[in-house]
């Protein structure tokens, strides 16, 4: 506290300073194009890349399938370690997002079904890998003891957050150097600007993280992006999850090739006929 919406607050000052205002985006809101279709603002488009690139690849790879057929290597498919293979063997650089931090996003218990919730919030506890569950809403946390505190279950992951992403990776390709950045990794004063300057001087071949590293950044040599777990974002339970959705996908795939041609995007998901997933693909 205090909360405010950044928009709405731009708004409310330009119209107490009578003062220009523009509001920039890759994927502006259903709210703005309705107000721009009816000459309440005014849209101004840019219809080409910065650069002159064109478009990056989409590839959706289907997890359900991939399971199914023995294709997948933890939460990475086959199809999607051997992109990331070939464009580190060409000298390139990958961007990879999950958009939830820690090791695991939530923990339910084996036996009675019962999922760890924050006791002020009520919302899942997600688990790091220091051994602590953390509430990523106020911050509240306890020690993990990998039991459930109602009938003394075994807890089991739900969903790998970039803290388990980045132990696979390490894993997978020993030979890469990983940076990570998430709200646990960029607490310290200065240390987000100094990541992305480390990462756009080359210093390391992958990037994974949150939200935050899905827009805005320009890399000349990110040739891959990939986009993985976006379900829990296509089924969050608010009015306007689809077009949030939407938005970070469409923003981060727009991180490929942005100096260059034959940049891909990979979206991994169990749910590859999503009409959300479709319209990202086309847009």
């Amino acid at each position: 506290a205090p909360r405010y919406n950044g928009r709405d607050t731009a708004l409310m000052l330009h119209r107490i300073h009578n003062c220009g205002i523009v509001l920039g985006s890759a994927t502006p809101s259903l709210e703005e194009i309705y107000n721009c279709r009816f000459g309440k603002h005014k849209m101004v488009q840019l219809k080409e890349r910065f650069h002159g690139s064109e478009a990056s690849d989409i590839e959706i790879i289907d997890t359900k399938a991939e399971w199914k057929k023995n294709g997948m290597r933890g939460n990475f498919s086959i199809k999607l370690i051997n992109h990331i293979r070939q464009t580190l063997d060409k000298g390139g650089q990958v961007v990879i997002l999950r958009s939830r931090r820690a090791w695991a996003s939530a923990m339910q218990c084996s036996l009675c079904g019962e999922i760890v919730k924050c006791p002020h919030c009520n919302v899942s506890q997600s688990l790091h890998k220091d051994g602590r569950m953390v509430c990523h809403y106020c911050g509240w946390s306890t020690s993990y003891s990998g039991k459930c505190s109602k009938c003394s279950g075994e807890l089991k992951n739900l969903g790998a957050g970039t803290q388990k992403i980045e132990e696979e990776l390490k894993v997978i390709f020993p030979e890469a150097r990983i940076l990570r950045m998430d709200a646990d990794t960029t607490l310290k004063a200065g240390s987000h600007t100094e990541m992305l300057k480390d990462f756009a001087d080359k210093k390391y071949d992958i990037l994974v993280g949150t939200q935050m590293v899905a827009k805005g950044l320009d890399f000349k040599d990110v040739n891959l992006v990939c986009v993985l777990g976006i379900d829990g974002a296509l089924n969050q339970d608010f009015y306007n999850s689809g077009e949030s959705a939407f938005s970070l996908l469409t923003q981060v795939i727009g991180r490929a090739g942005r100096w260059q041609k034959d940049a891909l995007a990979v979206i991994q998901t169990y749910d590859s006929e999503n009409s959300i997933i479709s319209l990202a693909q086309k847009a």
